[in-house]
């Protein structure tokens, strides 16, 4: 009896570390026939099992390529997948982007997004290694269509990117693999991906054959606090880096901040002369201005 119970002990070792794959990382898995160009969120998730797509504005426009199909008017481009037949390609378009220093560039945007599902929630504080496949979109000769990077992450919802893991894999316009190691701050069941940019334009990716790893469990020990004045509000971003250490420096900052926007940005109520009647600013003589902060400004204009 010892003997059959340490056996099934180190069956059960086995399988727990083996857990934690992600289901359909190469797309394979579809009820697709041949290729489609530009699938709504609903129609990629009715089509693509245990994947989810997320585009902004529940409007989403990934394509599901398979080897041989061709792209779209370019049927001489023959497109291969990295593991079995098929695989996908995210965009983005617009000039919200990230520049070679990193740093974000607001403007309008159309991203795709999309996320694939593990067979097990991510244990907390354990190491893994993401790797996938990517490339660029064929070029068309236009520099509206420019090359990017991906975002990976991971994330409890289907429908939401979650907290990002990197952004750092460089989209060409030949296969390459990429490997990010990363520690799981909470137990997601979801790895996320979407492209960015790094100028206006537009960024199509291919991407295939994403699987992951558990090269070591751990214990996750949370960044410390810190904050961010954003607005008049204080947010610890959670990641350690924010701009203050403590949240009596933040509120001071942003009370601060808050008072020095209210009186820039303080608007005109009336002009009223000495008799307190209403006055247009073409009028002469000594005039008040009232504001709608509550100062009066005197003015004596002079023909």
């Amino acid at each position: 009896m010892k003997r059959v119970r340490f056996i099934l002990l180190i069956i059960f070792c086995i399988c727990k570390l083996q857990a934690q794959n992600i289901i359909n990382g190469s797309f394979e898995n579809n009820t697709a026939t041949s290729f489609i160009y530009d699938l709504s969120n609903a129609q990629y998730n009715f089509t693509i099992a245990s994947s989810s797509s997320f585009g902004l504005h529940n409007y989403g426009e990934i394509d599901l390529l398979k080897t041989g199909g061709g792209y779209w008017f370019d049927t001489t481009w023959i497109a291969e997948a990295q593991e079995g037949d098929w695989f996908i390609s995210p965009g983005a378009m617009g000039d919200h982007h990230i520049n070679l220093n990193g740093d974000t560039m607001l403007g309008w945007v159309y991203q795709d997004a999309f996320s694939l599902e593990l067979d097990d929630t991510l244990s907390i504080g354990s190491w893994y290694t993401l790797s996938f496949y990517s490339k660029h979109k064929h070029p068309l000769g236009s520099f509206l269509y420019a090359s990017g990077r991906l975002s990976v992450g991971m994330s409890h919802y289907a429908d939401s990117f979650g907290v990002v893991i990197d952004t750092t894999a460089y989209t060409d316009t030949a296969w390459a693999q990429h490997s990010v190691h990363f520690q799981a701050t909470s137990n997601f069941q979801h790895i996320t991906c979407r492209p960015v940019r790094e100028q206006i334009g537009a960024n199509w990716a291919f991407v295939d054959n994403f699987s992951l790893r558990l090269d070591s469990t751990g214990t996750y020990i949370p960044p410390p606090a810190s904050w961010n004045c954003l607005a008049t509000a204080c947010i610890d971003p959670a990641d350690g880096n924010g701009a203050y250490v403590t949240l009596t420096d933040c509120q001071t900052a942003c009370i601060t901040s808050g008072i020095n926007e209210q009186q820039g940005e303080k608007q005109l109520l009336k002009i009223v002369d000495v008799l307190g009647k209403e006055s247009s600013s073409n009028a002469t003589g000594l005039l008040f201005y009232i504001y709608n902060d509550g100062t009066v400004e005197k003015r004596i204009i002079i023909e």
